[in-house]
């Protein structure tokens, strides 16, 4: 299965990432009232995804008119349909977010040693250990753990 991301770029609808079996029902939804030969350009994209025929820059272009009777009082506005279908790379999206959570990993050990160090030089310093535990969100006795480095 593919997934494929899909932007409006006539700015009507926004950007969605389907299921390659998802992506006629979501562009058929996004454009209701759309002519046929925007339809068939539509399901015609679907097939060939569907067949792992993705074309080099898959779009689904075209002009219609939208009922629009219920938020102006012409009833009908012209609309420019332009959407382009991206294959997402989930295995590069796998690795960028893996390399993210490792980032923020090493982000999180050195604010962690940096938080303990603080605790320590305030204990160190003649801190009550109450006040810093108060200071830090944690008990008295992790207090002692980290000054002794037990924790």
């Amino acid at each position: 299965m593919t997934r494929y991301l899909i932007t409006d770029e006539a700015g009507n609808s926004g950007t969605v990432t389907v299921q390659d079996s998802e992506v006629a029902a979501v562009l058929h939804g996004w454009y209701p009232d759309a002519p046929a030969e925007v339809y068939e350009q539509v399901d015609a994209l679907q097939e060939a995804l569907l067949r792992g025929d993705v074309p080099a820059s898959p779009t689904v272009r075209g002009e219609y008119l939208e009922d629009m009777s219920r938020r102006t009082p012409a009833g009908r506005a012209a609309q420019y349909l332009a959407v382009r279908v991206e294959q997402v790379d989930l295995l590069a999206d796998v690795r960028a977010t893996t390399e993210r959570l490792a980032a923020l990993r090493q982000e999180i050990d050195k604010a962690d040693s940096a938080w303990r160090e603080a605790i320590r030089t305030a204990v160190a310093d003649g801190g009550r250990v109450i006040d810093v535990a108060a200071a830090a969100g944690i008990s008295r006795e992790r207090v002692y753990q980290i000054r002794d480095g037990r924790r």
